[in-house]
């Protein structure tokens, strides 16, 4: 899915050029449906090259609005999404895609074909196995964990750019309906309404597994 596969190719940019922050916020209904909405910012790489850099660097990343209209197409089709849209500023550089799902099955899958082994730049191929599930849901008790994601060719490896970990950060944000109870993760923090649950850090940090992404949460 054009789309899909586009996230996880600007996230790929964003720890190659050293300069984007990424938010992802998951919203979930009572029933466990809800709302993704993912935002890239790469507006200080574009603040840092200069207008005329910053406009070849939008080409570098193919953003097509045409594609990317037709990936919104694509992704309204897949079973257990919908209304799916987009909202680009090329100049500014900041670019917010999201979509509503129907339950976690679909959530899961949606989420899954993201993989970044599977844009162009990976091996085509995703690596995660067939029955991982990124979400799972016991009762009040939900499971959030993160597959290990192989470096695509040519992307290198993190070492040596821990010091840009200010330049290159990325927020999760999982908001449920009921109040969270209690949750399983250091580096999370529970927002005052207790119904939020945001980890953040830097990509270098995330990607060396510094930063868990894992989280058990209950709700109350």
């Amino acid at each position: 899915m054009k789309l899909l596969h586009f996230f996880a190719v600007v996230l790929l940019l964003g720890v190659l050029l050293s300069s984007c922050t990424i938010q992802q916020d998951i919203n979930f209904n009572k029933d466990f449906s809800g709302k993704v909405k993912f935002k890239v910012d790469m507006s200080q790489m574009m603040a840092l090259a200069g207008d005329e850099e910053g406009e070849e660097g939008s080409d570098d990343m193919g953003l097509d609005s045409l594609e990317l209209a037709q990936g919104m197409e694509e992704l309204n089709q897949q079973e257990g999404l919908s209304n799916a849209g987009m909202e680009m500023d090329d100049e500014k550089g900041i670019y917010t895609f999201f979509y509503d799902f129907a339950n976690l099955d679909a959530l899961n899958k949606a989420m899954k074909e993201s993989d970044i082994s599977s844009t162009p730049g990976g091996e085509g191929k995703s690596k995660i196995p067939e029955a991982f599930k990124y979400f799972t849901k016991k009762g009040k008790k939900i499971n959030y964990q993160i597959p290990d994601l192989p470096v695509p060719d040519g992307g290198g490896d993190m070492e040596g750019m821990e010091g840009m970990g200010d330049m290159m950060r990325y927020e999760l944000n999982l908001s449920f309906a009921s109040p969270i109870k209690k949750f399983k993760n250091k580096h999370a923090k529970l927002s005052d309404d207790q119904q939020t649950l945001t980890i953040e850090g830097s990509l270098p940090d995330i990607t060396s597994k510094k930063l868990d992404m894992n989280t058990q949460i209950k709700l109350k």
